[in-house]
Parts: C-alpha cells; structure tokens; sequence
C-alpha cells in the first residue's frame, strides 16, 4: 500500500510538471507569434516615458527662466526686452505683473484689458480693482466672487454713506453674510451709518 501511495504521488507531480511545461510551451508559442507587436508595445511604451520626461524638464526649465524674468522685472518693471520676454515664457506669470503694475499705477485701460482675462483670479482681481477706481457702483454690485463679493457691496455701501443714502448703504451692509470676514468691518459702518443720520 505504501509502495501504490508513492506511485500516486510521483503520477501527481509528474501531472502538474506536464501541465507547466505545457503552459511554458504555450507561452513561448504566444511569444513567437506575436514578438514583433511585443517589441513594438513596448518601444511605444518606453517612448511615452521618455517623451513625458523630457517634456516634464523643459516645462521645468521654462518655469525656471519665467521665474528668473519675473525676479528680474520686479527690480526693473520697465524692462521692455524682459516683459516681451515673459509674456512667451508664461503668460500666466505675465499677466499676474501685469495686474500688479495696473494696479500699482492705477491704470484703467490695462485693469480693462485684465478684467477680460481667461485667468480667474487675474480677471476678479481686475475687474474689482476697476469698479473700485472708477467708483462704480455699479460695477461693484456685479461682482460676486467668493473673495470680492463682500469687499465689493461693502465698498459700495461706503460709496452711498459719502452720498448720504443711508437706507441703501444699510441695505447692502445687511446683505454681507454674518460668517464673512468683514463682519466687524460691516458692523461698524453700520454703527457709523446710524450715527450719521
């Protein structure tokens, strides 16, 4: 009996070493057949790799050189050569100087052209900046945005205390939320609104 046990279990392990080498086979003949699609998934594979890691070190590099530039700008704003210069190397970063140089002069023609922009914090910030040059009232009631809104009807309800309407001014200081950062703000222009009258 034990003699019969041994045989079953050499009959099993020869069982399973024929059924791997019969899968190795298999392997091998799917290899053969389809070694060129093979080679050419993976040459396509390493040229991704290869392309996402050349273009990751130039757009790297570009940064660099617009970072640079920027510096450079900051110490010389009136640098043609250097504004030229990172407006193709990173219209984005073009656009922020641009804003900080309308708004350091302020000139609304330039803060016209930003308020237009793709870039949204470029475009918010331009389009506040305007409003608030030009004392538009207006304007002011058209913007918004999470980071202008408040700022915005709180500049307007300042514009319609210098004009003496106080009703309106309340109106739009009560519509500033109680969570806004400008709550203390708001409430001491409503105190002043109520003291004035």
């Amino acid at each position: 009996m034990n003699l019969k046990q041994n045989l079953d279990v050499v009959k099993n392990e020869f069982k399973s070493d024929e059924k791997i080498f019969e899968s190795a086979f298999r392997i091998e003949r799917f290899i053969k057949k389809y070694k060129y699609l093979l080679l050419g998934v993976l040459l396509v594979c390493i040229g991704i790799f290869i392309f996402f890691q050349i273009d990751s070190k130039i757009q790297e590099n570009r940064a660099l050189r617009a970072t640079e530039v920027f510096d450079k700008l900051l110490i010389e704003p009136n640098n043609q050569a250097l504004i030229d210069v990172l407006k193709q190397e990173s219209p984005q970063l073009y656009e922020m100087f641009s804003l900080s140089q309308a708004m350091k002069t302020s000139d609304e023609k330039s803060l016209k052209d930003l308020s237009k922009s793709k870039n949204d914090l470029v475009k918010n910030f331009a389009s506040y900046q305007l409003a608030s040059l030009q004392k538009d009232e207006d304007a002011l009631g058209r913007i918004n945005t999470d980071g202008f809104g408040d700022l915005a009807k709180m500049q307007q309800a300042f514009l319609k205390l210098q004009t003496n309407d106080y009703k309106e001014a309340a109106e739009i200081l009560q519509s500033i939320g109680q969570d806004s950062v400008l709550k203390e703000m708001v409430k001491l222009l409503l105190h002043y609104q109520y003291g004035a009258k």
